[in-house]
């Protein structure tokens, strides 16, 4: 048994599996084969169809467990950074770290809302009404801290740009743009 790439007469490949014999004479020399030929395109499309889903439901369960785990870590986070910024209220330079820590944390948890709705365990974020320039740049400043100080981000956009859209998805566009330029 085995499949092969058939180009019909009418120029469409299709995908055939032949199943074959060796035929001998009377007196044990081979002279043929006898065989059959089947059209198994559909059956090998829905086949690697289902390893697909197969891998992307392997990969969401992943994301899953990535994202919980991520979670936890970000949720002590958190939770530290209010202790600090609570015993520490009349420092002004540890206010302003611990605000940047809570904005990070608060873009880490729109990420991992991000993997949750990718692996199908969360419903996706509501659309609403923002301002893409405020979203553009706070997201630009979160990068700017995260990458390289060698590294100038300029922002060049209007003052205020109003749109319909997730603000995670968007935020999470302008990111894995940044990491990808």
């Amino acid at each position: 048994i085995a499949d092969f790439e058939i180009i019909r007469k009418d120029g469409v490949i299709i995908t055939s599996e032949i199943r074959a014999s060796l035929r001998i004479d009377d007196r044990g020399c081979p002279v043929g084969f006898r065989g059959v030929s089947r059209d198994v395109t559909e059956t090998k499309r829905l086949h690697d169809q289902l390893l697909h889903a197969q891998k992307m439901e392997s990969i969401g369960a992943i994301a899953s467990g990535m994202a919980h785990n991520f979670r936890n870590i970000l949720t002590a986070v958190s939770f530290n950074t209010q202790l600090i910024t609570t015993k520490y209220a009349n420092d002004r330079v540890l206010m302003t770290i611990g605000g940047r820590i809570s904005t990070a944390v608060a873009q880490g948890t729109k990420l991992v809302n991000g993997l949750m709705q990718f692996s199908r365990k969360e419903s996706p974020g509501k659309f609403k009404v923002l301002n893409l320039t405020a979203l553009i740049q706070e997201t630009c400043h979160l990068i700017q801290l995260s990458f390289d100080k060698s590294i100038k981000i300029t922002v060049d956009i209007p003052e205020s740009v109003s749109i319909i859209g997730d603000h995670s998805g968007i935020s999470q566009v302008i990111m894995n743009l940044a990491n990808n330029a």
